[in-house]
């Protein structure tokens, strides 16, 4: 049995921030500073078009009032751009938090819990939402199936393919019917090393949807690869 410990207020933590955590933040402000400088513009533009100034005095009215809205306007991009940039280096940041702490394979045997055999609707978004901000940072995927079980495991394998390809992770074409020896049940993430990337976020994630997979390491597999075996029904 894998004994998780403290690991899992971690799993639990990270997919409850993967599913959609969120906070508040002064964007919105900065679009409708933006939208009223411009619509000022326009508008003082149109004034000027139907009144135009008649002595230098409003003609230096109209010029500073001119100005003044063009650089609030370009303070407000720049401003708007610095803090795009600010926000994409914290996320990257955090994301990297996340993926050093928990990507590792905890590896051991275990009896899986009877499970359903099948990801309902909501077990499938929590699942993409969990795998989707490490897409790029992980392993490629394949997805194997015992088929020597009837057509439960492929079947089932087939929905975990599905939830890594809508997840947007590098997943081989199609689904692999092998003849595991010895057989097994449940779910298990074989790896050449505890420490290839994506293979602790994986297990982390399944974790999320009630899933415990069990975690094995063979020499034999490339060390870019994770390969995602479904046994028997339990």
């Amino acid at each position: 049995m894998i004994e998780m410990g403290p690991r899992d207020r971690e799993s639990v933590a990270y997919a409850d921030w993967a599913h959609g955590g969120r906070c508040m933040s002064p964007d919105i402000l900065l679009a409708a500073g933006l939208a009223l400088v411009q619509v000022a513009t326009a508008y003082w533009g149109l004034y000027v078009t139907f009144h135009p100034p008649t002595t230098s005095h409003e003609k230096t009215r109209h010029t500073i009032a001119f100005w003044a809205l063009g650089i609030v306007g370009v303070g407000l991009v720049v401003w708007s751009g610095y803090r795009s940039e600010t926000a994409q280096d914290a996320v990257q940041n955090e994301l990297s938090q996340i993926h050093s702490g928990v990507d590792k394979l905890l590896l051991g045997s275990s009896r899986p819990a009877p499970a359903a055999r099948i990801l309902t609707d909501s077990d499938k978004e929590r699942l993409v939402a969990a795998l989707t901000p490490f897409a790029n940072t992980s392993a490629k995927v394949t997805v194997g199936c015992l088929a020597a079980d009837g057509p439960g495991p492929c079947n089932y394998g087939q929905q975990w393919k599905k939830g890594f390809e809508d997840a947007h992770w590098r997943v081989t074409d199609r689904l692999l019917p092998q003849l595991y020896m010895p057989p097994f049940a449940g779910v298990h993430i074989a790896v050449s090393s505890e420490a290839t990337p994506g293979a602790g976020l994986i297990q982390h994630a399944f974790k999320s949807v009630g899933v415990d997979a069990t975690g094995e390491i063979d020499s034999s597999i490339p060390a870019d690869e994770i390969q995602i075996k479904v046994g028997a029904d339990v």
